[in-house]
């Protein structure tokens, strides 16, 4: 009997994303996947579905990293129901505003080197930040630094024309 079971367990851990019957009834659905989200730019929501596929994420509070460095993207609306992301990688895009970044109070680190930025006052309030990379942004106004050069533990990447 403890064989069955081991392999039974063994089993259902091994194929947690299979539905399960037993004499035609159901005894096993995996939680669907988290798609209670909209994102109009299509660059963003690609990436950011790619990434819930690859963690199986069933809950928006489950994506805590992210990264869509090179993808095209314009547009960040719609990312801000991932408020838990710790972690956010978006180099190389054509990013020019920050509105959807404003409330992600749990990011550690950003990266947005290499954008469209010519403001980074909506990340002010983002007390936790530990790394923010904004090099590469040649039209940023270094008036909007100011906040963040004053932060101790923070390791801020500025812009060449900044420094």
């Amino acid at each position: 009997m403890r064989l069955f079971a081991s392999l039974l367990l063994v089993v259902v851990c091994g194929c947690a994303d299979y539905q399960f019957t037993v004499n035609e009834r159901v005894v096993y659905t995996p939680a669907p996947l988290f798609a209670d989200y909209e994102i109009p730019d299509p660059a963003l929501r690609g990436c950011v579905k790619a990434h819930i596929q690859e963690a199986q994420v069933t809950a928006a509070d489950q994506l805590d990293t992210l990264n869509c460095s090179h993808a095209g993207i314009e547009d960040l609306s719609g990312l801000q129901v991932f408020a838990s992301l710790t972690r956010l990688k978006l180099s190389s895009n054509a990013i020019e505003e920050l509105n959807a970044l404003a409330d992600m109070t749990a990011l550690l680190e950003l990266y947005l080197d290499d954008n469209k930025l010519r403001s980074v006052a909506e990340l002010k309030d983002l007390l936790e930040l530990r790394l923010l990379d904004l090099e590469g942004n040649a039209g940023l106004r270094c008036a909007d630094l100011g906040s963040f050069r004053s932060r101790s533990a923070l390791e801020l990447v500025a812009p060449k024309h900044c420094r």
